[in-house]
């Protein structure tokens, strides 16, 4: 398994560029650059503290279900797609209410 440090520099270096990139993006196509940065900050920082908790429960169920936490291909399939969802659970209605 991964340390926690790990865990922690991965998650953030995943959001910032990933903020980085989709401000930059729907700049260009005319959205305002303020509204979508604090929105993006603040989904950024939902996604890290789910990305974190997410993966160690992950992990966890893994080495529970298979003895180990190496993963193969449908593990990983399986990861991201249960991973999307609960973020689309939580930040979808807060994109629809706004």
């Amino acid at each position: 398994m991964r340390t926690i440090s790990d865990r922690i520099r991965h998650a953030i270096a995943f959001e910032v560029i990933g903020l980085l990139l989709i401000v930059s993006i729907l700049s260009q196509f005319g959205f305002n650059a303020a509204h979508t940065g604090v929105l993006g900050v603040a989904f950024s920082v939902l996604a890290t503290g789910w990305n974190y908790v997410y993966n160690i429960w992950f992990d966890k169920a893994m080495v529970k279900w298979t003895g180990t936490s190496e993963k193969k291909q449908k593990h990983r399939i399986v990861h991201a797609v249960l991973f999307e969802l609960g973020l689309l659970w939580v930040t979808l209605p807060a994109l629809a209410g706004g």
